[in-house]
């Protein structure tokens, strides 16, 4: 999912992002929190994702179009076919393996009034998990993911100066006990994160002037990576961006990567961490990455001012080595995978079109016109956020189009259903990664 910033800042919706698009630079503080705040929600101006992000920022160029409902497309890596050496027989078997992780099957999970809550797409049954009354504290699920077929994982920071009171909790989806599984020190903020188990997971936070990469497991903690923020840094956002922390399924490696951040105004890389090795691998040039199996990550080419991007690549963990898969749309954005396959939706950005690309057989098809932002619900189902044209002031904020909330799909009936009243509760997430 994905994925864009996740948990314990303040929920900052998308259109507001998108005003946000003017460069800014902002200053770091040694002992004023009200600054640091500042600093932070800045930060959140570039985020465009994460996994289930409502909507994009619209400064990027028109592109050409491409041929589109190509059916039975064959992929080529370097230009070469690729053997079809899964085939439908694996793809089933890949399928079965899902129901038998008994994951959450049917269930969108979103934030709405610091509280969190789940959308049943079979029962259309709507049930809040969570019963906060502190209106001072603000949860956040960019970046979080469903652990298990019983927990969610999320983080909940205050936004009051002095202590922001920061945590990383589970919660139990059957009973709603939430359990606090890290409490970080008063001056520390927390600016996201991602869960591999309840006690496996990994944060960046901000302390004084540090920006932290931190890893726990099992009740021992370490930093990956610190980095010295800079008396002044940030920008606006736009379509490449990406926020995300997330662990490989088998938990062994890790990705981050934060396109504006102190480690550059335009950082457009992804830092792999080899968590059994305690070493680090950067693939350059690249934007949006999903974990496309425990070896190799789905990403988006970064061209910069060359073109704005070369569509989707994979990158091997262990070879190091990146092959494009050809035939995609260069315009190809926000790579999102079905859990236990290799079954891919993605945006192809500027026509705002939602396509399946399924790399077992090659085909490559769209499913719905007027979409964004693709994320997986089950093995039948798709979430996106649907959205109509505007003209002149009758568009939100800055965006050429309206939002008129979020549909899923069935790939069963090839039909998208929209879901009555949810259409501005912040990122959605689903139990796939």
């Amino acid at each position: 999912m994905d994925e864009n910033k996740p948990l314990e800042t303040p929920i900052v919706s998308e259109e507001a992002q998108a005003e946000s698009s003017t460069a800014t630079t902002h200053t770091p503080t040694k002992a004023k929190p009200n600054t640091l705040l500042v600093v932070v929600l800045v930060i959140l101006g570039i985020l465009l994702v994460g996994g289930g992000a409502y909507a994009f920022i619209t400064t990027q160029r028109k592109t050409e179009q491409e041929p589109k409902g190509r059916v039975g497309v064959e992929v080529k890596v370097n230009g070469n076919k690729e053997p079809d050496e899964e085939g439908p027989e694996k793809e089933n078997k890949e399928e079965k393996a899902i129901s038998k992780k008994g994951v959450v099957a049917n269930k969108i999970f979103y934030v709405n009034s610091g509280n969190i809550f789940s959308y049943d797409i079979q029962t259309k049954q709507t049930v809040q998990l969570t019963s906060y009354t502190d209106t001072s504290h603000n949860i956040n699920l960019n970046g979080a993911n469903v652990i298990n077929e019983k927990t969610l994982g999320f983080s909940r920071c205050a936004t009051v100066t002095g202590d922001f009171a920061c945590g990383l909790y589970t919660l139990n989806l059957e009973t709603k006990n939430i359990d606090e599984r890290k409490k970080l020190p008063k001056d520390e903020f927390l600016l996201m994160s991602g869960f591999a188990t309840e006690t496996k997971f990994s944060y960046l936070y901000m302390k004084g002037e540090k920006w932290v990469l931190a890893l726990y497991d099992g009740g021992s903690l370490k930093n990956l990576e610190e980095v010295d923020i800079p008396e002044a840094y940030g920008r606006g956002g736009f379509i490449e961006d990406s926020e995300k922390i997330a662990l490989s399924p088998d938990g062994k490696y890790l990705i981050h990567i934060s396109t504006g951040s102190p480690r550059g105004s335009m950082d457009f890389n992804i830092y792999v961490y080899n968590l059994a090795e305690n070493s680090k691998d950067i693939v350059k040039d690249a934007t949006q990455p999903q974990w496309l199996d425990n070896g190799s990550i789905i990403y988006r080419k970064y061209m910069g001012n060359s073109g704005g991007g070369d569509g989707l690549y994979v990158y091997d963990v262990k070879t190091k080595t990146s092959e494009k898969i050809s035939d995609l749309m260069y315009s190809s954005y926000l790579p999102n995978v079905l859990l236990g396959t290799k079954k891919i939706v993605y945006n192809n950005y500027p026509d705002k079109q939602v396509w399946l690309f399924e790399k077992a057989n090659g085909k490559n098809v769209k499913l719905s016109d007027w979409a964004l932002n693709p994320i997986w619900v089950n093995e039948n189902n798709i979430a996106f956020t649907s959205v109509e044209g505007c003209s002149g002031g009758e568009c939100d904020g800055m965006s050429d189009y309206n939002i008129l909330g979020i549909s899923v799909f069935d790939l069963k009936t090839n039909k998208a259903t929209l879901i009555p009243g949810l259409n501005a509760m912040g990122p959605l997430v689903t139990e796939y990664k």
